[in-house]
């Protein structure tokens, strides 16, 4: 007997949790749930500002959390200096 080719080939989510115990239903699973589940979270995107001497300050807002980081990277090696510059 024939299947239909959409009957058989179904691409829900009900047909991952049906298929759980195969290697692409495990990873389908954990790809809905980790991955496209973080697209929504993310609602702003970090504000960059240049100082007049150069510094970069890049800002990100998170209202919910009452907490501060600061983070600093230098660009300071051999392979970003010129000759002559030092």
């Amino acid at each position: 007997m024939k299947q239909n080719v959409t009957e058989k080939h179904r691409c829900t989510l009900l047909s991952v949790v049906d298929n759980i115990n195969t290697p692409v239903g495990v990873f389908l699973l954990f790809f809905y749930t980790f991955f496209l589940h973080s697209l929504w979270a993310q609602t702003a995107l970090p504000q960059e500002n240049r100082l007049p001497n150069g510094l970069r300050v890049v800002t990100y807002e998170m209202h919910h959390a009452p907490l501060i980081f600061l983070g600093m990277i230098y660009d300071a090696s051999p392979r970003n200096e010129h000759i002559g510059i030092t």
